[in-house]
Parts: structure tokens; sequence; C-alpha cells
């Protein structure tokens, strides 16, 4: 079994921007990890509308990882948790798109 972590954590001092509930957890510090069978793959989550025009695109993410509207409001390619997402699912069990999550993983670890 595989569990894909897809996560926007933030740091200690910037809790408000990006999800404080969510982290990395093929590696807690001082702790043993949940094992090989864990992929963490951070993505950057900004949201649309008001919040972004106001600079507040990273405000508090944790609900956003469903979310299409950056789509919609800032460029024409897929928002990068989207992708992450669709990835993880892998409806179709397609090697390439395991390999591809694999790729985003380490690139973003």
């Amino acid at each position: 079994m595989r569990w894909t972590n897809i996560h926007d954590a933030s740091g200690p001092w910037s809790f408000p921007f990006g999800d404080l509930i969510s982290g990395p957890l093929s590696y807690i510090e001082n702790s043993p990890n949940f094992g090989p069978g864990v992929v963490d793959v951070r993505v950057k989550i900004r949201r649309g509308g008001l919040l972004a025009r106001v600079g507040l695109a990273r405000l508090f993410t944790h609900t956003q990882y469903w979310d299409y509207s950056q789509k919609l409001a800032d460029t024409d390619s897929e928002p990068e948790h989207v992708l992450a997402l669709r990835d993880a699912v892998n409806v179709l069990d397609d090697e390439a798109v395991d390999r591809r999550l694999m790729q985003r993983a380490k690139a973003s670890g």
C-alpha cells in the first residue's frame, strides 16, 4: 500500500500562510517515520479572487486542495496541487503517472 501525502506546509513563524495542519510524514525529526510506503509531495497552494488581490493568496490553505479557481484566476495551466492530487489517485493505474508523482516528490523534497 502507498500513501501519497500532499501537503502545503508552513513554517513555525509563518503558520497563517500555507496549511498549518499538514507537513511531511516520510521523515519526522526524533520520531520513527511511517515507512517506505509514504511519498511526500509538497505543493504551494495559492488562492484566487479577493484574497489574492490583497496579497493573501496563501492564507490558511488547508481547505484549498480541491480548489480549481487558481486556474481560472491566474493561468491557463492546471494548479500544481490539482495535478498532484490527480497523479496520487491514478485511476487508470498508469505506471507513467506513478513515475511522474515520484519525480514531483523528489523535486519538492
